[in-house]
């Protein structure tokens, strides 16, 4: 039997684009683990009666009602009071729910004025979730509808405060509450290096894919491959694994996308990455220390846009420019053996290409980017092209610089789409400019 929420998400800061949902997609895909299926999402400004019309039209429906929003102390904070509406009841003060905001605030060095102690009000018969980053409680209310008890969960609408409370009590409760336990049977995968077509397409090899309930989503550059199936479908997830490839598969797990599967796998085999970068910017910096935990894998970087800071900082010969061009295997080798010399770590991958809409060739044109690979043993390049506009260019230049450097640290070969150019001995590559200190680059 397939039990249905719907979610109800409030404020007028959604409404008029002030701000983007991301806790629906949030809860739908984590629900679907408990085998809820969402039949309606819904956004609603904050006026008490619009949200109890909504809850009254959503709760004949649906098993459980999710409500996202309007819990804070201001006057148009109203999802408590459109709850306990609603559901006829009187608001009360929970005196340990005071007593809790009472010592969050006194920790902060701040006093509890009334507005805050707002929070600490709850419809008569709602239990209180807990919230462990911040000072709005969920609430939890079971309700009788045309005869059936369904259930009315509101959550704050901040992201770091919902996503705990969800994980860590609402979907057990909720199960509880539906004598729904066990999680279904489900495979998530992300990848990257192929489009979605060609992820749907191996996927149609696999006899007896039928059986599974596959979902596509893509999160630029990645696609992710959702796989729901019964019990006994194990072996049926692995054909669909093996038929994607390994190569292609960066995680096992929705929270875990490409630059922090690179930062896991360095982690796990305790080393380091540098990163020596042209056309991205600082962007490959930027997408390994998004994640907690870099500083123990990376300890540095250098953007080096101008030739004249290739030379200066990288330790790039200034010979390459005028034989090669800036965007070419020579230099980014250069510039990776350049930036490991300087840090001292591990591995250093280095990149160079024309974004555009300017700077083509003939021999080059717009897309074209070289990515560099320097580890203990050698220095190796790599040609790519993609052809898109300048923004996406550079994400996905990003992108596979660190799907470059996942592969080394698994033993994977090269993307199919590289093209391979000459390597050359590690201590060759970017070695410091003649009369240079190391120290000056420390």
């Amino acid at each position: 039997m397939t039990h249905t929420i719907a979610i109800l998400t409030i404020g007028s800061e959604i409404l008029d684009g002030r701000i983007v949902d991301t806790n629906s997609s949030f809860l739908g895909r984590t629900a679907r683990s408990r085998g809820l299926a969402v039949t309606t999402r819904v956004t609603c400004d904050d006026d008490q009666d619009i949200i109890v019309r909504w809850i009254r039209e959503l709760l004949c429906s649906v098993d459980i009602l999710v409500m996202t929003g309007g819990l804070g102390p201001t006057p148009d904070d109203l999802t408590r009071d459109a709850i306990a509406a609603f559901a006829g009841k009187e608001l009360t003060l929970v005196g340990e729910e005071l007593e809790k905001l009472k010592e969050w605030y006194e920790s902060k060095g701040r006093e509890l004025t009334a507005i805050n102690s707002r929070q600490a009000w709850f419809p008569e018969g709602a239990l209180c979730i807990h919230n462990p980053v911040g000072t709005a409680s969920g609430i939890w209310l079971e309700v009788e509808v045309a005869g059936r008890k369904k259930g009315i969960v509101a959550l704050p609408g901040i992201p770091r405060e919902l996503e705990p409370m969800w994980r860590e009590d609402v979907l057990d409760r909720m199960g509880r509450f539906l004598g729904v336990e066990e999680a279904s049977n489900e495979r998530i995968i992300r990848t990257f290096g192929l489009p979605e077509s060609e992820v749907a397409q191996r996927l149609l090899t696999v006899a007896g894919l039928h059986k599974l309930q596959i979902a596509y989503q893509v999160m630029y550059p990645e696609v992710i491959v959702v796989m729901r199936g019964s019990r006994g479908d194990d072996n049926l997830f692995s054909a669909a694994i093996e038929a994607i490839g390994a190569e292609y598969i960066v995680s096992q797990d929705y929270g875990t996308p490409l630059p922090k599967a690179v930062a896991d796998l360095l982690r796990a085999q305790q080393k380091t990455v540098s990163v020596a970068e042209s056309c991205t910017g600082g962007l490959i910096g930027q997408l390994i220390t998004m994640h907690p935990g870099a500083s123990s894998v990376f300890p540095g970087g250098i953007v080096a846009y101008s030739n004249k800071c290739k030379e200066s900082l990288l330790g790039v010969d200034g010979n390459l420019f005028e034989r090669d061009g800036a965007v070419s295997g020579a230099v980014v080798r250069s510039m990776a053996g350049g930036v490991r010399a300087r840090t001292h770590s591990s591995v250093a991958v280095s990149i160079s290409g024309i974004a555009g809409p300017d700077g083509a060739t003939p021999t080059k044109p717009v897309g074209t980017f070289f990515v560099g690979l320097s580890t203990g043993n050698a220095t190796k390049s790599y040609r790519f092209f993609f052809s898109s506009d300048r923004d996406r260019i550079r994400i996905f230049a990003a992108y596979k610089a660190l799907d470059v450097v996942r592969r080394e640290l698994s033993g994977l070969p090269a993307p199919d789409d590289a093209r391979e150019l000459e390597e050359e001995p590690a201590e060759l590559a970017g070695a410091l400019p003649q009369g240079a200190e190391l120290e000056e680059f420390e």
